[in-house]
């Protein structure tokens, strides 16, 4: 295997890597053994299960963010058997937020097989776990590396990035080619021994110092021959995809609430965005949202927009209005269509605009009506960006329920669409909600979102 090596004069010239597979993975241990994560909630103990969960979560997700849902998860179903007993709606409720929800049904099913198959206990050989839903090569090579020390190899997007950079792998990573040769050589590197902790190694230093902005390669134990590094190509490993423009997609969702305040949900189909969570009543226009109703039993009298917000998927984006409909009442003719009561829909699972609106308006209804002057800071802020009524900016509230329903609805349409802005900017940037330095940065966006570039937040402002 050739690589690159700079010389004193700054010019290149190959040589042979030298470094052994055992250096390769001596290195990385050795730095693991002194920066590496030893504290994540599935290392003590690394059991199947608790690793298998793990991994799962971790797909497409950071680490920060799946801590709390793992703990949780795991509060809930603390062994296999207790997740395969459980049912899907359960599952789905636990997993509401995490996204990328066939992640949970297959886990919920893969479970199921496990105690039907393997004794309830999940197998540890590699094709009968390359066999169970949402396992892939690389997802059964860390449960056996990490719960067994089985020497199987990993090639996760960490990892495809450090191999990639040390040894110059062109190509589309998402390419057969490119993957083929990525497999081979994370296959080559693998130690004979500690291969649970070399495998957290591997992501570990993918996650820290080989990231994929700003890598600090000074830090970084395999300098000495990494290829890219070497030849000051870091940042052309590994190669970028050939992106697509994301689409824009739209529809309209009902908000529809009966005279106990509960809450009218639908369970989506099996197949799709959100397969099987309840969520909003949902069409592609207002006209067939209504229609839906129609179908189960219940005639709208009037309708008012409530808010709208963008949702962004892996591959597109998602306009949704939200309507107000006032129906009257009748008896529900689909088993999967129900009035739930708040804490019970929020006990569900979820889609995540849906569960942040329905926090959203419960916290409003719990909310006791700020002072006048507060009110009247707020509705002058809401009233300039969405251009309500012009005696809003000089008065103090209209009186009564009028007055309140008008300061509800504008402020509650402005912090739905700063919700969604926030998510575009906390993916877009790929923050952590509990970096300080992360929430330093929303906070100065959400007062140029609402009070314009160079501006501070006005004495009084309260976010609805």
């Amino acid at each position: 295997m050739q690589s690159i090596k700079r010389c004193d004069d700054g010019r290149a010239q190959e040589r042979d890597l030298g470094g052994s597979e055992t250096d390769f993975a001596g290195r990385l241990l050795a730095w693991f053994d002194q920066h590496g994560r030893h504290d994540l909630p599935w290392q003590h103990p690394r059991t199947p299960y608790r690793v298998w969960l793990s991994e799962v979560m971790l797909q497409q997700t950071q680490v920060q963010t799946v801590i709390p849902y793992f703990e949780a998860f795991l509060t809930r179903f603390p062994d296999l058997p207790a997740l395969a007993a459980a049912s899907l709606d359960e599952v789905l409720a636990q997993w509401s937020g995490l996204g990328y929800y066939s992640r949970a049904r297959n886990l919920h099913r893969a479970a199921q097989i496990c105690v039907a198959q393997h004794r309830g206990e999940l197998p540890d050989d590699f094709h009968q776990l390359l066999a169970l839903p949402g396992i892939g090569r690389s997802t059964a090579g860390a449960i056996l590396a990490q719960a067994h020390g089985a020497r199987h190899a990993i090639l996760d997007g960490n990892v495809r990035r450090v191999l990639s950079r040390y040894r110059r792998v062109a190509g589309d990573p998402a390419s057969s080619t490119t993957q083929a040769a990525l497999w081979q050589l994370s296959e080559s590197l693998l130690p004979d021994a500690r291969l649970a902790d070399y495998t957290q190694a591997l992501m570990d230093l993918g996650a820290s110092v080989c990231s994929r902005t700003r890598p600090t390669c000074l830090l970084c134990p395999l300098q000495d021959d990494c290829g890219a590094h070497l030849t000051g190509a870091v940042a052309q490993f590994p190669q970028a995809r050939v992106r697509r423009e994301r689409p824009l997609r739209s529809c309209v969702q009902l908000w529809v609430q009966d005279r106990q305040q509960r809450l009218l949900l639908k369970r989506r189909s099996p197949t799709g965005i959100w397969a099987g969570l309840w969520s909003l009543p949902e069409a592609d226009t207002q006209a067939a949202a209504i229609e839906i109703l129609h179908g189960d039993g219940l005639r709208a009298r009037s309708s008012s927009v409530l808010t709208s917000l963008r949702h962004e998927f892996t591959h597109y984006s998602l306009d949704i209005q939200v309507l107000a409909v006032e129906v009257e009442a009748a008896a529900l003719t689909d088993n999967d269509t129900r009035w739930f009561a708040t804490p019970e829909a929020l006990a569900l699972g979820l889609p995540q605009p849906v569960r942040r609106l329905i926090e959203s308006q419960a916290a409003a209804c719990a909310q006791p009506i700020p002072a006048p002057e507060v009110i009247l800071v707020s509705r002058l802020i809401h009233c300039v960006r969405y251009g309500a009524d012009q005696e809003g900016l000089v008065r103090i509230p209209y009186p009564g329920e009028l007055g309140q329903r008008i300061f509800d609805q504008v402020s509650q349409r402005a912090w739905g669409e700063w919700l969604a802005h926030q998510t575009m900017l906390i993916n877009e940037n790929r923050l952590s909600p509990v970096d300080p330095k992360a929430r330093a940065f929303l906070r100065d966006e959400m007062e140029k979102y609402f009070f314009g570039e160079g501006s501070v937040q006005p004495p009084g402002f309260v976010a609805p």
